[in-house]
């Protein structure tokens, strides 16, 4: 249903206090109008109708500013008994007019009180209103002193014309306050509806507007906030809202991160968007703050991790140390001291059976702690050392794992077929790794026939990446282990193997260090196909994956 705005409503409570002031002061102007008009009259002519008007409209305009000053009441609708005072300031001297036949002065002390009346009229209907009343009013007036036909419509036409000028002209300012009004309104619905916290800054460094985030972020009341110092609150950051020295505002915008001291003592860390703002003449600064404290908090975290993170790259260094010379020495101590055993007392000696068994065992488990031991050192390098990212053509990098292989691949009569491989952005020497892994994995788990071994690669525009397949005819996997063999010492159990179950591993982790993905699709007994995805991007690689301390 359309609400109807009444003839007579109280202005916005946004200018309450405005009203209320300037209210009491037309009750007072009034009085002073009033009484003037009451001394006027008894020097040129007495009227005791006239004089009683006078004084009870006085009486009313006293009566009210006096309880203004007592009644909430009276207070809040101060604008409506100032237009019922108009009203009858208006009859007042209208009825003048009359009782003393159209003087002139008085004429021209209507035309100019309506017209400064009606300054105080905030919408376009009351005026209207009040308007036609006094126009009515004078004409009625001029009716009744019986103007000559030509005179009385020569007036009437004058004063026709005087209102509509009036009514345009004051009609024209309270459109331009409505809409001032309503412009104002919205942007005070939007500064409060607003999650980021939101203060206005006098050039002096004053709070001068707040929303209610910003209170709640800083533990005051939105009342203590306004004419703070924003020194208080930013006493890092005051600079930001100072003018330059010329007298101007700052020109740019600054974005910084400050500490904020809330009303508690504590601090917490905000976003301080600081930007000059110009408003309706007055110079000022419009700050935005965002709480960031999680953020740093989860920065604080990620140094630490980052600490973390490189003792640990110390400790693998310290480890690759270790394992390279502490661990390899005794190992070879025991190989050596076994391999002399084994020579002076040859097969056939007087050296008891048993005995020389557990020295073959002794070499063979030496040689394994070896490959161990090395397995280990490749798999913690993969994961620290540097990443020398180039330009690598996959076709060189298989040749290279190829010939790296060529006594294995010769022994098992493996046959690989090799298809056109891109160029990729990647580290040659991994990528190298990764093939000879795969392909050695490959012919190790092959079946009773040669291995036969096929790369192919192919590029996926949706994603941006290539892809590269390793597909053999071995023995499978079952698919419950699809996801297992990527682990450390996890491997599909094979006759006769000695594999240790970390190639596999390796792989994922160059993979990794690429960005890229590797996954298997396999059956048992159909032999496995290995896929490696790698982006195509240039910048997809980091220079330097983990730097060495």
């Amino acid at each position: 249903m359309k609400r109807i705005h009444p003839i007579i409503s109280a202005p916005p409570p946004d200018q309450y206090q405005f009203y209320l002031n300037m209210g009491r002061i037309v009750l007072l102007l009034s009085v002073l109008l009033l009484q003037l008009l009451r001394l006027r009259g008894e020097q040129m002519r007495p009227d005791e109708l006239l004089s009683h008007t006078i004084w009870a409209v006085s009486a009313y305009a006293v009566g009210v500013l006096g309880l203004s000053f007592v009644l909430e009441f009276v207070r809040k609708y101060i604008y409506i008994f100032m237009l019922m005072l108009f009203y009858l300031l208006m009859l007042t001297l209208i009825l003048q007019v009359y009782v003393y036949e159209y003087e002139m002065q008085l004429v021209y002390s209507y035309l100019f009180l309506s017209m400064f009346l009606c300054l105080f009229f905030h919408r376009k209907r009351q005026l209207l209103v009040f308007q036609v009343y006094a126009f009515l009013l004078f004409l009625a007036v001029s009716w009744q002193l019986k103007y000559p036909d030509d005179a009385f419509w020569a007036l009437t036409g004058r004063f026709v014309v005087f209102h509509s000028l009036v009514y345009l002209a004051i009609g024209f300012r309270i459109d331009r306050g409505q809409y001032q009004r309503m412009q104002d309104t919205q942007y005070k619905h939007l500064f409060e509806r607003l999650n980021d916290c939101i203060m206005y800054v006098d050039r002096h460094g004053h709070i001068r507007l707040v929303n209610a985030p910003l209170a709640r972020l800083t533990g005051y009341r939105e009342k203590e906030l306004l004419g703070m110092a924003v020194a208080q609150l930013l006493p890092e950051q005051q600079a930001l809202f100072q003018p330059q020295a010329e007298g101007g505002l700052q020109a740019e915008q600054h974005i910084v991160e400050a500490q904020l001291q809330r009303k508690d003592g504590k601090s917490l860390w905000v976003r301080l968007n600081v930007a000059p703002m110009e408003a309706r003449g007055r110079g000022g600064f419009i700050g935005i703050c965002t709480d960031i404290s999680a953020q740093k908090s989860a920065e604080m975290n990620l140094r630490r991790y980052a600490e973390r993170l490189e003792e640990t790259n110390k400790e693998l260094e310290q480890f690759s140390h270790f394992a390279s010379h502490d661990l390899r020495a005794p190992i070879h101590t025991i190989s050596s001291m076994a391999q002399l055993l084994y020579q002076r007392f040859p097969a056939g000696s007087s050296l008891d059976a048993r005995a020389g068994e557990a020295i073959e065992l002794i070499l063979g488990n030496s040689a394994r702690m070896n490959k161990l031991v090395d397995a280990l050192l490749v798999y913690s390098s993969s994961g620290v050392e540097a990443l020398n990212v180039t330009q690598v053509d996959m076709n060189e990098v298989v040749q290279d794992a190829m010939d790296n292989l060529a006594g294995y691949i010769k022994a098992s009569d493996a046959r690989i077929e090799v298809s056109k491989l891109p160029t990729l952005q990647g580290d040659k020497i991994q990528l190298t790794r990764l093939m000879q892994n795969m392909l050695e994995n490959a012919i190790l788990y092959r079946k009773e026939e040669a291995p036969q071994i096929s790369i192919s690669a192919l590029y996926d525009p949706a994603n941006h990446q290539h892809l590269i397949t390793i597909d053999d005819n071995g023995i499978g996997i079952e698919t419950h282990d699809f996801e297992r063999i990527f682990y450390m010492f996890e491997k599909v159990e094979q006759p006769g193997s000695h594999n240790l179950g970390i190639g596999l591993a390796i792989c994922k982790k160059i993979v990794d260090n690429h960005n890229g993905r590797i996954w298997i699709e396999s059956e048992k007994g159909q032999g496995t196909r290995v896929h490696v995805a790698i982006p195509a991007q240039e910048d997809a690689i980091p220079a330097v994956v983990h730097q060495k301390s």
